[in-house]
Parts: structure tokens; sequence; C-alpha cells
């Protein structure tokens, strides 16, 4: 699991560890054993200019989480098959072995489980929160790293000039910037197809998931880093030193940081408004 996703567990289960035994005793057979569990993200984004540095759990409490169709996989290592694998969201599993997913299962893991009409999500005792946008100063970041130079020069040109609005910012930045709309589900449908931009209607809506009930699958007796996290004070993010890193970016590419933020608050409400129209 990368550090912006976390593992909430219901309060039977005391730690992860607990958790993964609890689930071999369910599903375990004769024939095969349970080698793998896979998770659904639930996606939370931020879109605000900055980070939130409010209580995670306050932060969370406030959201709305949509699910995804990318899957996060943990693996028993002797259950891994030796090979090619997507290291990143699972690994083959040798034959004998099963994959647990939404209760039900599967002869092999894979990447992807289209949501369609299922809201099995909704019921388990069990969830991967991936906060997938932590603030949309954090996506100018990224879009601006040196690991991909055509798009730090592009961005670097084009970010000054946006209007404020969506559309410009993600001509700006690309990809990165997609991301939000494609995962939050109070969003029209915009596609990004060969760097233009098509509008369509409100989502579907999914059923999405009250994020305050996740904090009662980790309480406090469980014994995991997202239980520790949901029940400290602790604030979700260090504004300030994201400020900071944000603007030494943008000095490096002279960028005046001043013309940025009024662009990501023109970003942040036309967003919001987005959200509002399909979402009353």
């Amino acid at each position: 699991m990368d550090s912006d996703e976390f593992l909430l567990l219901h309060e039977r289960y005391k730690s992860v560890h607990g958790f993964i035994h609890a689930k071999e005793r369910q599903f375990n057979t004769d024939q095969a054993k349970l080698g793998a569990i896979s998770f659904r993200w639930l996606i939370g984004n931020n879109l605000a200019p900055s980070c939130s540095d409010r209580p995670m759990s306050e932060l969370i409490s406030s959201s709305q989480l949509w699910p995804h169709h990318l899957l996060k996989t943990i693996t028993r290592v002797e259950a891994v098959e030796p090979g090619d694998a997507d290291a990143c969201h699972f690994l083959p599993l040798q034959p004998g072995y099963t994959v647990l997913f939404e209760e039900e299962i599967h002869s092999k893991p894979t990447k992807t489980h289209s949501v369609g009409r299922s809201t099995r999500y909704l019921t388990n005792d069990y969830a991967m929160l991936h906060l997938e946008t932590r603030s949309l100063s954090s996506i100018v970041a990224k879009a601006l790293v040196p690991s991909n130079p055509i798009n730090q020069a592009s961005a670097s040109s084009a970010l000054p000039k946006c209007d404020g609005s969506f559309d410009t910012f993600v001509h700006a930045l690309g990809r990165k910037a997609h991301r939000p709309a494609k995962t939050e589900g109070c969003l029209p449908n915009i596609k990004l197809v060969r760097s233009k931009l098509k509008h369509g209607k409100c989502k579907a809506a999914r059923p999405s998931v009250n994020a305050a009930r996740l904090i009662t699958l980790s309480p406090m007796n469980n014994d995991t880093i997202a239980s520790r996290l949901l029940t400290s004070d602790i604030p979700a993010c260090n504004r300030s030193q994201e400020t900071a890193s944000t603007e030494h970016i943008l000095r490096l590419h002279g960028i005046e940081p001043s013309v940025v933020w009024h662009v990501l608050d023109g970003v942040s409400k036309d967003l919001h408004g987005k959200a509002k129209m399909c979402c009353p």
C-alpha cells in the first residue's frame, strides 16, 4: 500500500494479521488456500487549492468516497508465482491458491474490476481508502517534476495563462489534473481525448460511501496505522510546508506563486460549482 492508502477494518479484527487469518479460516478449503485479498479503492479528493490541516478524522468525515475500478491486493509470499507481475497492484498466484474480492472467491487476481451496478463495497467489513488528490497545488507540483521534461516545459508555460477554469487547468497540466474528474462521482463526465476535453452529462450516480461510516470500521482498539491516524488530532497535512514547497517549485520555473494561487482558487470554485450542479 502507498502512503495515501489506508486499510480500515471492523472492530472484530484487532490487527491486519488477525484480519487475514480470519479470512483464511473462512475461505480456505481442502482444494485451495486463500493466497491473496483484493480491495477496491474508495477514492477521496480534496479539490481545494491547498491541503487540509484539519485532523484526518474530520477531513474524512466530511468527505464522500467513490468506488474505483482499480484494485490493490495483499498476497502471501509463499503463494506468489515467480515471473512477470504488476507488482504495484497484484502478484500472480501459484496453482492451489485463490484470491478473495468483495467476499467472493476468484481463481486469480486482477488489476481492475468494473464497478457496474455492484454495491458490495458498501457492505464489506473492511475498506481501502485512497486519498487520491491531496490538493490542487499537489497536482501542480507533480506536473512540474523533472522526471517528465516535456510536460514540465509545457506546464510551466501554460499554467500562468489559465483563466481559472478546470478546462484550462487540465490543458496546462495534462492527465494528472484530469484525474479528479475521473474519480469524483459528483462531477460531469469529462473525458480527455488526445489532449482535448469532451464534456458529457453528469455521471450516473454510483452509491458513495459516507466516510464517517468507515471510521467506525477502524476504532481505537485496532492495532493499525489507519486506526491511530483516525483517532488522533494530528493534522492531515502540514499546509504551510506544502505551500512553501509548491512556491519553491514555481519559482524554480520562473512562475510567480501569487498568479498560480489565483488560478487554483478559480479552478476550485469551478469544480465545486460543477459538483453542486450534478449533486444538488
